[in-house]
């Protein structure tokens, strides 16, 4: 395995890590991070792994950083443990963060635990992102971001295996995604953003809520729900199929504000389906349906949905 480093930008020093990726959950803190305290920003470009093990190095040492860069081999893994990054900034062009989960892809590493906990202050991110959130039969995993969501490109799972009632991803100010996501709540999985909330999904992404179990509300949104879409109807639309590329399904939510349907000019026909929404159904404060000169798109309801409107028109 070639050797890895951590480097700073502008005034950034360079700090060596150790050949062997698999040590990075025995090694000391000081050869992952420079010990200087509130560096303004550090690079990481090798994954960082915070468990029972490395919580006190490791994730001691993380925290003293107020903004993190990442490269395209970067990325955080919390396994079974709180970690506070609440005033740290995550930035770069392949943010990845992982809460919980089996295993771990970017290093074939192992849990040691389950669940999990991390708080982290914002995150900005362009390029390839991956935001995982992963719980277990026994215990569920959360992620909170205190301030805003801005990224691209960007790939988010939360999946609540069954059992679980909290695992979730909790965003404090406004989720911003502008291009070519996916996007997937299910199992008992929860997206809370008590701001805006902004898709935009290409041809290539997708947005599915769905839950199996009991949790009332599977996608929270304070403000205005606005999803851009570019995916294209099919020509052979059964309202009894669940699709799985624009769809709330097998869900609840609860949307404060709008919820606004934007068909893309460069998509002709567009949709999205709510289906076998439970509970209280989908609520909003109003519901916009919008098209353009070369777009129609197109709001389904299939298989007994409860759709609440509590102003305006549908």
């Amino acid at each position: 395995m070639t050797k890895n480093s951590m480097t700073r930008v502008h005034n950034r020093k360079t700090v060596n890590l150790r050949k062997n990726l698999l040590c990075v959950m025995a090694v000391s803190a000081a050869s992952l991070l420079s010990s200087s305290a509130l560096a303004n920003t550090e690079t990481i470009s090798v994954p960082q792994i915070v468990n029972e093990t490395t919580l006190q190095d490791v994730g001691k040492n993380l925290a003293s950083y107020n903004e993190f860069f990442f490269t395209e081999l970067g990325a955080i893994w919390v396994d079974g443990v709180q970690l506070d990054l609440s005033n740290v900034k995550l930035t770069g062009n392949h943010v990845r963060l992982q809460v919980g989960g089996p295993d771990f892809p970017y290093q074939n590493a192992t849990a040691i635990s389950s669940g999990g906990s991390l708080t982290v202050g914002s995150i900005t991110a362009t390029g390839t992102n991956i935001i995982h959130v992963i719980g277990t039969t026994n215990r569920d995993s959360t992620l909170t971001v205190e301030g805003d969501i801005n990224a691209s490109n960007l790939d988010v799972w939360i999946d609540g295996k069954n059992t679980n009632t909290n695992t979730k991803i909790s965003v404090e100010g406004n989720f911003t995604e502008t291009e070519d996501s996916k996007i997937s709540a299910q199992y008992n999985g929860i997206l809370e953003v008590k701001g805006g909330l902004t898709v935009n999904i290409s041809d290539k992404g997708s947005f599915y809520i769905a839950n199996s179990k009991n949790v009332p509300i599977s996608l929270k949104v304070g403000k205005d729900f606005t999803f851009s879409n570019h995916i294209t109807k099919k020509n052979n639309f059964d309202p009894n199929d669940l699709f799985f590329d624009a769809s709330i399904g097998t869900a609840a939510a609860e949307i404060d504000g709008d919820f606004i349907l934007q068909g893309a000019n460069d998509a002709p026909t567009t949709y999205f389906q709510i289906a076998n929404s439970k509970g209280a159904g989908v609520k909003a404060a109003n519901i916009q349906v919008i098209g353009s000169d070369n777009n129609t798109t197109s709001l389904l309801f299939s298989r007994s949905s409860i759709v609440n409107v509590g102003s305006g028109t549908v």
